[in-house]
């Protein structure tokens, strides 16, 4: 079984190169790690803390309890 951190980093290699559309902030893969958040995703808002939002909440999907609230902001 992996660690969390071993998830992390494996869930965030296929996420390399990602990027906003037109320097919108904005964008398919973008507005879905701002999904992760409690903020609106499809706004235009820097998005680099939703990305690791998205990480946390990928990573422990099926694994748990953890004790830690899921960063969501």
């Amino acid at each position: 079984m992996k660690t969390l951190a071993e998830k992390l980093v494996a869930l965030a290699q296929p996420e390399i190169g990602v990027e906003e559309i037109d320097g919108t902030n904005c964008g398919v893969r973008v507005d879905g790690y701002k999904s992760a958040t409690n903020l609106p995703p499809h706004e235009s808002w820097p998005w680099c803390a939703a990305f690791v939002c998205w990480l946390v909440r990928e990573a422990i999907r099926t694994d748990g309890p953890y004790t830690f609230a899921r960063p969501t902001t």
